[in-house]
C-alpha cells in the first residue's frame, strides 16, 4: 500500500497517452463512470499535530511581514512628507530668500521622480506583504479550526485528548526554542496563546449571528461565487489562447486585466479573504484535475465533497453529507450517471446527487500544497461505466481480472513497494509518477496488527482459489498471532509474547503453583508466597529450621554464669563451670577439714584458713624430717 505523507503534499501524477494528452480536458472522464478508493486516514492526532505546527510557522510568517508591512508603511510616509515639502519649494519665490533656497524645475523633476520610484515600491512592498499576511492568517483560521473539529469529532477519549494536548504545548514549546525570532516579534500574550488549541480556536471562531449578519453572509457569498465563476471563464479563455495567435498578446492582456478587476471586486465582498482560500477544495483531495476535485474531507463538518468549475450553471461545491471513520479500512465508491452521482461506503448506498460530474483523473490527491489526501490508500480502480451496488459489493474483497473486465480503465494495486513509479494493471496508464510518498508493506506483526486484513486480496494471489488465499491469511494471523504481547493471565502485571505464555505461567509466573521442596511437605502454594509457607506453614521446614538454631545456639560464645573473664561455647558451659572456671567453687582437699572455697582462692585457704588436723600433723612431721636432715648434714661436716 502507498502511504500518502501527513501534511498533504503528496499526490501521483497520472500519465495518459499523447492522444489522451492533446487536451487538457481529456483528463476527466465523462459520465458513465465508477470511481473506487480502498483508503485509511491518518490518524487524528497525527493530523492535529500537523495542523497545529503548520500554523506556528504561518504564525512566524504573519510577525515577520507585519514588521516588514511597517517598514514599508514608515518609508511610505516618509516620501509623502518629502513631496509635501518639493510641493512648497515648487510654490516659493525666486527672490523670496527668507525661506531657503529655490529649486529649479529640473531639480524639482529628478527629485520627484526619486520620490516617486520610493513611492512606488513602498506600495508594492505594503501590498505584497498586506497579502502574505492575509493569505497566512485564513490559513491559520482554517487549519486552527479544523484541529479542533478533529479534536471533538474523533477524538472521544479523554485520557487521549489530554496527552494531545500536552503533546501541543510541548511542540509549541520546542518550536518557539528553535525560532527566536517569532520570540522577539510575538507580544508574550500572543505566545501564550499558541500552545492551547481550544482557546486559539475560540479567539478565531466568529461569534453568533444576528439573521442581518446571516443575510448580508449569503448576499457576499452569492456574490462570490458570481465573481468566482467569471474568474474562472476568464482564466479558462486564458489558457486556451494559441501563442501562434496574432492577437493573443492582446487577449492575454486583456484577460489579465479582467481578472485583476475580478479579483478587486473579490476582495472588497470577501472582506479580504485571498481568492486562493475562496477557490479552495477542501482537504484530503483524492482525485483532482484542472476542473474538477473530489474531497474527502470538506466544509465546516468535514464531509465528502465534488467540487466543478466555477463557471457551470450548477453549484460549484456538491457536499455528500457523509463523514469517514478513522482507524478503519474505507471503502469510498463514486458512481456517476448521465445526470447523478451516487456514493457508496462501505458496500451501502449513502447519498445521491443530481448533475453532471466528470472524473478528474489528472492526478491522485492533488498538486495544492497541504491539500492533498493524508492516509493510506490499498487500491484504486476507474470504470467508464455505472456499477450498480450488487457489482460493487460483489468485487468489493475480490482481484479484478483484467481481462474480463472490459469496462475497467485504471486498476492500481501498489504492491509495487519501492521507487516512484506504480503500475496500472488494466494497462490504460502504464506508469504514473508518486511525489512524497513512502512504501508500506504488510511484512512485519506490527503493521498487520495496526491495519489488521488487507481489504483487497494481493494480486499475486490471482492463481489462488478462494480456500487457499483463506488460509493462508488464516496461517499469517496464526503467525503474528504467535508473537502478540500478551498480559500474563494470572495477573503478575508482565507482558509476553503469546507463544512464550504457556511457559511463562508454569516456570516464570511469580504467580504459579509450585509444590514444597521440602521432603514430606508436599503442600501447593503460589510462588510469590514461598517465603511465607516456609516461615508459617511448612512443618518439615520449621523443624529443621528449629534445629539449625538449636545447632547455631549451641556454638555461641557467651560469657561465663559465673563471672569469669572468660567466654566460652554454650555446649561447653556446663563442663567449663564445673571444672575449669575460676570462680567455681571446690572443696578443701582434706577431708577432715571441710571447707568449700572458690578455685581461685584454693591456695590462700590451704596456705591460712584450711582447719584439717591431718594437714597440721604432716606439715608437723614434715617440718621435723627436714630439722633431722639438716642436723645430720651439720654433724657429717663437722665430723
Amino acid at each position: 500500500m502507498l502511504q500518502f505523507k501527513t501534511g498533504g503534499n503528496a499526490y501521483i501524477s497520472i500519465n495518459s497517452s499523447t492522444s489522451q494528452a492533446s487536451t487538457q480536458s481529456s483528463f476527466d472522464l465523462p459520465p458513465p463512470w465508477t470511481a473506487e478508493f480502498y483508503v485509511w486516514m491518518v490518524d487524528a492526532e497525527e493530523e492535529i499535530l500537523s495542523l497545529h505546527k503548520s500554523s506556528l510557522k504561518l504564525m512566524e510568517v504573519v510577525a515577520v511581514h507585519t514588521r516588514e508591512n511597517a517598514q514599508w508603511q514608515a518609508k511610505s510616509d516618509n516620501c509623502k512628507k518629502k513631496l509635501k515639502e518639493l510641493k512648497r519649494k515648487r510654490k516659493r519665490k525666486t527672490n523670496d530668500k527668507t525661506q531657503g533656497t529655490h529649486l529649479s524645475g529640473e531639480e524639482l523633476a529628478n527629485a520627484a521622480k526619486e520620490l516617486a520610484e520610493d513611492f512606488n515600491n513602498a506600495e508594492n512592498g505594503l501590498l505584497e506583504t498586506r497579502k502574505e499576511i492575509a493569505l497566512a492568517q485564513g490559513w491559520i483560521e482554517i487549519n486552527i479550526l479544523e484541529a479542533k473539529r478533529i479534536l471533538d469529532a474523533d477524538m472521544a477519549d479523554e485520557e487521549a485528548k489530554q496527552a494531545l494536548l500536552s503533546a501541543i504545548v510541548d511542540q509549541t514549546a520546542r518550536f518557539l526554542n528553535e525560532r527566536m525570532l517569532l520570540v522577539q516579534l510575538l507580544p508574550e500574550a500572543d505566545r501564550s496563546q499558541l500552545s492551547g488549541l481550544e482557546a486559539w480556536a475560540r479567539q478565531l471562531r466568529p461569534g453568533r449571528p444576528t439573521k442581518e449578519d446571516k443575510a448580508e453572509r449569503q448576499r457576499k457569498a452569492a456574490e462570490q461565487n458570481n465573481r468566482l465563476k467569471k474568474r474562472s471563464e476568464f482564466q479558462s479563455q486564458l489558457e486556451a489562447l494559441d501563442p501562434d495567435d496574432p492577437e493573443s498578446q492582446r487577449l492575454q492582456r486583456r484577460y489579465e486585466c479582467e481578472i485583476a478587476k475580478v479579483d478587486a471586486k473579490l476582495s472588497s465582498v470577501s472582506e479580504s479573504k485571498p481568492t486562493q482560500l475562496l477557490e479552495r477544495c477542501g482537504r484530503h483531495i483524492i482525485a483532482s484535475s484542472a476542473k474538477n476535485v473530489i474531497s474527502l474531507v470538506a466544509g465546516s463538518k468535514g464531509e465528502i465533497s465534488f467540487y466543478r468549475p466555477s463557471g457551470t450553471k450548477a453549484a460549484r461545491e456538491v457536499n455528500f453529507q457523509v463523514r469517514l471513520e478513522r482507524n478503519r479500512w474505507n471503502h469510498v465508491v463514486f458512481s456517476a450517471g448521465a445526470r447523478e452521482l451516487s456514493l457508496f461506503l462501505n458496500g451501502e448506498l449513502k447519498t445521491i446527487r443530481s448533475g453532471v460530474f466528470d472524473l478528474p483523473m489528472s492526478r491522485v490527491g492533488t498538486k495544492e500544497k497541504t491539500e492533498s489526501f493524508q492516509g493510506l490508500i490499498q487500491e484504486i480502480r476507474y470504470w467508464n461505466e455505472s456499477r450498480s451496488i450488487q457489482q460493487i459489493q460483489q468485487s468489493a474483497a475480490s482481484i479484478l481480472h483484467v481481462a474480463k473486465c472490459k469496462t475497467l480503465v485504471g486498476y492500481w494495486t501498489f504492491e509495487e513497494g519501492m521507487g516512484d513509479l506504480v503500475d496500472d494493471m488494466s494497462l490504460k496508464l502504464p506508469i504514473s509518477s508518486c511525489f512524497d510518498t513512502n512504501w508500506v508493506l504488510y511484512d512485519t506483526p506490527e503493521v498487520r496488527k495496526h491495519f489488521g486484513v488487507p481489504p483487497t486480496p494481493s494480486l499475486r494471489d490471482q492463481t489462488c482459489c478462494l480456500v487457499n488465499q483463506k488460509l493462508k491469511l488464516l496461517a499469517q494471523r496464526a503467525r503474528d498471532r504467535e508473537l502478540d504481547l500478551v498480559p500474563c493471565r494470572q495477573l503478575c502485571e508482565q507482558v509476553v509474547a503469546y507463544r512464550d505464555l504457556e511457559r511463562h505461567h508454569r516456570v516464570e509466573c511469580v504467580h504459579r503453583l509450585v509444590v514444597c521442596k521440602e521432603v514430606g511437605c508436599e503442600a501447593t502454594y503460589r510462588s510469590s508466597n514461598e517465603a511465607e509457607h516456609m516461615r508459617t506453614k511448612c512443618e518439615r521446614h520449621l523443624l529443621r529450621d528449629e534445629l539449625v538454631r538449636r545447632h547455631h545456639e549451641k556454638r555461641q560464645l557467651v560469657e561465663c554464669v559465673l563471672n569469669c573473664p572468660e567466654r566460652v561455647q554454650r555446649r561447653f558451659m556446663t563442663r567449663h563451670c564445673h571444672q575449669e572456671c575460676v570462680n567455681r567453687l571446690v572443696k578443701c582437699p582434706w577431708e577432715d577439714c571441710g571447707d568449700t572455697v572458690l578455685a581461685t582462692m584454693l591456695t590462700r585457704h590451704l596456705e591460712r584458713e584450711c582447719r584439717s588436723e591431718t594437714k597440721e600433723t604432716r606439715e608437723k612431721m614434715v617440718d621435723n624430717g627436714r630439722r633431722r636432715l639438716r642436723e645430720k648434714e651439720e654433724m657429717d661436716t663437722r665430723g
